[in-house]
């Protein structure tokens, strides 16, 4: 069993191959643990948990019902996904598709008559679009696990293709538009911090960087650097339900690891908030010892809000209403590269599938910047 420790994280990781009972082999890559004995505890639930799978029974009928098909996709899911992704798709499973086909063998589950009386269910739901669509995604990635590994016949499968076709966005629960707050409406809400205030250097930051409310939080004073004028967003303050506690972790994806070059104007809110909460490298920009969490952040955000006549907004309506600037003002396809790396996207068909629509003739990305500092 292979554990190793990240140099430069100080977290646990496991690496592994386990075989299956039909010869094959499941790869274990998770990391993130906060020390030895977690990832080699989580390593040898994981391995057995594949290596006792139904195809194992010795002898004895493997269990084909649903309830058995959603324990080993979770089971192989738990392999290959962070546990907060992987709480969130057992939330999901739980109240969606659980609900629907428990009790019930796999094999009729995925029968067309079945499946399109699952997909008109899923319609009826009283939530947005682009929720039922995870709900179907989240059952034809079901479909796809059970017939790679015998659950499933193909033509369950390729039933789940053509009956769970995802809604379009002509249908009744078209996602409805973030707000994002205009220059002047931020001037405003700005406005109503005192002088002195924490949190309205909090905020500065926040409408500067446009970065993700957990990255926020796990944003340290060794992550800041003075002299290059610089800031570096690595990791993230995640909530970890079946933990019931606050864990840093790394970002959401790859891509959000970046650099962001900071204004003077930010530099200097920084370094008078440094001289009263930075007496540590390894201390909090947002304050000292402990990072703080969403809720006073949620909260000051509303009441400030409410105290400048401006629409209300939550923590990611920030970066939205960052992004919406920086789009609205770029010029050309430069300009757009410089907004995805800055928000941190993945891909530019992510920012632009996300901000095209405020897409227009603007005079760069930069001049928006000194719009917001005055």
């Amino acid at each position: 069993m292979s554990i190793s420790k990240n140099a430069k994280t100080g977290r646990w990781g496991i690496n592994n191959l386990v075989k299956r009972p039909d010869g094959t082999y499941a790869h274990l890559n998770r990391r993130g643990y906060l020390c030895k004995k977690s990832a080699d505890d989580d390593l040898r639930r994981l391995a057995k948990g594949i290596s006792q799978s139904p195809k194992s029974e010795g002898g004895k009928k493997p269990n084909r019902s649903f309830d058995a098909l959603l324990e080993s996709y979770l089971s192989y899911k738990s392999t290959k996904v962070r546990l907060s992704s992987l709480e969130g798709a057992e939330r999901l499973i739980r109240s969606h598709i659980a609900t629907r086909f428990s009790g019930r063998k796999a094999s009729t589950a995925f029968e067309a008559k079945s499946l399109d009386a699952f997909r008109e269910r899923v319609s009826g739901l009283e939530v947005r679009a682009d929720r039922k669509n995870r709900i179907l995604s989240k059952m034809r990635e079901i479909a796809s696990f059970g017939f790679e590994n015998g659950w499933v016949s193909p033509e369950g499968y390729r039933n789940s293709k053509v009956c769970l076709a995802p809604f379009g966005n002509d249908s009744f629960e078209v996602s409805s538009e973030k707000k994002a707050l205009t220059p002047e409406e931020y001037k405003k809400f700005i406005g109503t911090f005192s002088d002195g205030d924490r949190y309205k250097v909090l905020f500065e930051v926040f409408f500067y960087l446009g970065a993700r409310c957990g990255e926020m939080e796990g944003l340290q004073w060794k992550d800041y650097d003075p002299a290059a004028k610089e800031i570096f967003i690595h990791q993230q303050n995640e909530y970890f339900a079946s933990k019931k506690k606050w864990i840093l972790s790394p970002t959401k994806t790859k891509a959000s690891q970046r650099h962001i070059k900071l204004s003077d104007f930010i530099c200097a809110e920084l370094d008078d908030l440094k001289k009263t909460y930075g007496q540590n490298a390894g201390y909090f920009i947002f304050f000292g010892p402990k990072a703080i969490t969403k809720h006073p952040i949620v909260e000051q955000l509303h009441r400030h809000c409410s105290m400048a006549g401006i629409p209300v907004i939550s923590p990611h309506e920030i970066r939205h209403t960052v992004a919406s600037w920086l789009v609205g003002n770029c010029k050309d396809m430069s300009d757009l590269i410089v907004v995805q790396r800055w928000l941190g996207h993945s891909s530019l068909k992510e920012t632009l599938d996300t901000y095209s629509h405020y897409l227009k003739s603007g005079p760069g990305v930069t001049s928006v910047l000194s719009k917001i500092q005055g």
